[in-house]
């Protein structure tokens, strides 16, 4: 979870100065969690006669040298409607950093010193 891992399509979204084009692997799992909830509220504009997607849920657990850690055991995150809204434009939900701001032990400088310890 905290090693970098080279990544073009998201190094920017998480740092803008990132040259390296390096991210972790939970930076990397927010980024893409923020694009498929862009894409849900994308497509339901589209499909609302027909349904709906109401939301992204997201199960959690972290397993170190095949132990579970009980502080991140099965943990759900749900992500929904955010950012601004703009009709006929791609949305941003701007997940990313939301959620790094109300899951603080999740940022990878805080899951390294809990695995690394």
């Amino acid at each position: 979870m905290t090693q970098q891992f080279y990544c073009d399509e998201f190094s920017k979204r998480v740092n803008k100065n990132n040259d390296d084009k390096t991210i972790t692997l939970i930076e990397y799992i927010i980024c893409r969690l923020e694009k498929v909830n862009n894409e849900r509220i994308y497509c339901t504009q589209h499909l609302h006669p027909l349904g709906a997607f109401k939301e992204v849920q997201a199960h959690f657990s972290i397993i170190d040298d095949l132990e579970i850690v009980s502080e991140f055991d099965g943990i759900t995150f749900t992500f929904r409607d955010g950012g601004l809204f703009k009709p006929r434009e791609y949305p941003n939900s701007n997940i990313f950093d939301l959620f790094f701001e109300e899951n603080d032990c999740w940022k990878p400088e805080q899951l390294a010193k809990i695995l690394l310890s």
